[in-house]
C-alpha cells in the first residue's frame, strides 16, 4: 500500500519483547515514567509501520492544502490524537475501498468525532500503532537505554534533539530502519493508558489494547526534539486524545492480515 499512499513501511512478524526500560534512573525527571523491564509482551499480530514520522508533505497531499514553506521534509506536529485517527482514515480511503477504517469520523475535519471500532485490530486500514508495537518498533531488537545501546554519546546520531528539529530522516535509523523514533515528534499511540504494575511476576500483556471509544487519555511515546539526552528513551507519557503540542505528532501502522494472529 506504499505506493498508494507515498508513505514508506517496515514489516514487523509477530514477536515477544520484554516491555520498558533496563537501566531506567528513577532519579532522571520523566525516567519514572516508564514501566520496568519486566512486562512480557507479545505481538500477536504481523503489521507494518511507517518508517518515518508523517511529514509535512505527506499530510499536504491528503487534504490538498500546501506544505508550509520549507517544511515539507519535518514531521507534522500540532497534532491531537483525533487529528490523527482522521489522517489515518484519510490514508484508509486512499487505497481505493481495499481496506478497511478502524475509526468511526463524524463531523468535520476542525470539528471531528473520532471513535474506534471494536477490535480494531482485525481491521485492515490504517491506524496508530498501540504502545506495545510502537515500543517494539522503536527499540528494533534493543534492551538497552537506546535503540543503539547505552552510549549517550551517540544521541546526536540518531535523534534530533537539545531544543533544534531536524528534517525527518537525515539521521541514523534503527537496526528495523526506522528513523527518528528518538526525539523529533512525540508520538501518539492507539491506545488508551494502561498502567502495568512494576512487578517481576507480571502477566504477559498483549497487543490487544482496548475498546474504550471515549475522547480519554492516550499514550505519547519518544520524547521530542526539545527532550535531553535522558528523556529519549522509548518514554511513556499520556495526554488528553484532544490536546494539540507543537511537540506531538506521529507515525501510522497498519495490521497485516494476509498473516493470521499467533494464538497463545
Amino acid at each position: 500500500m506504499g505506493s498508494q499512499t507515498g508513505l514508506l513501511f517496515v514489516y514487523l512478524p509477530p514477536a515477544s519483547f520484554d516491555m520498558g526500560n533496563p537501566y531506567r534512573d528513577t532519579s532522571t525527571p520523566g525516567a519514572s515514567a516508564e514501566i520496568p523491564q519486566t512486562v512480557k509482551t507479545r505481538l500477536r499480530r504481523a503489521y507494518a509501520i511507517s518508517m518515518f514520522e508523517l511529514r509535512e508533505q505527506d499530510l499536504a497531499g491528503l487534504t490538498g492544502q500546501s506544505s508550509p514553506k520549507g517544511r515539507t521534509e519535518f514531521a507534522v506536529t500540532n497534532q491531537s490524537w483525533l487529528d490523527a485517527a482522521y489522517v489515518c482514515n484519510l490514508l484508509t480511503e486512499k487505497c481505493g475501498g481495499k481496506l478497511t477504517n478502524c475509526y468511526k469520523v463524524e463531523g468535520s475535519c476542525s470539528e471531528k468525532l473520532v471513535s474506534r471500532f471494536p477490535l480494531h485490530l482485525d481491521r485492515s486500514g490504517f491506524r496508530l500503532p498501540t504502545e506495545a508495537e510502537w515500543e517494539y518498533a522503536s527499540r528494533g531488537g534493543s534492551t538497552k537505554t537506546y535503540c543503539f545501546g547505552m552510549d549517550p554519546a551517540l544521541v546526536g546520531f540518531y535523534a534530533s534533539w537539545g531544543g533544534v528539529p531536524r528534517e525527518t530522516g537525515t539521521l541514523f535509523p534503527n537496526y528495523f530502519g526506522l528513523f527518528d523514533v528518538h526525539g523529533g515528534a512525540s508520538e501518539w499511540c492507539d491506545n488508551s493508558v494502561n498502567f502495568l504494575p512494576p512487578r517481576p511476576e507480571a502477566d504477559q500483556v498483549t497487543d490487544e489494547g482496548d475498546s474504550d471509544d471515549q475522547v480519554s487519555f492516550r499514550a505519547i511515546r519518544g520524547g521530542n526534539y526539545t527532550s535531553r539526552n535522558a528523556n529519549l528513551l522509548a518514554l511513556f507519557s499520556r495526554d488528553s486524545a484532544d490536546k494539540k503540542s507543537r511537540f506531538y505528532g506521529f507515525r501510522v501502522a497498519r495490521t497485516v492480515n494476509s498473516f493470521p494472529p499467533v494464538e497463545d
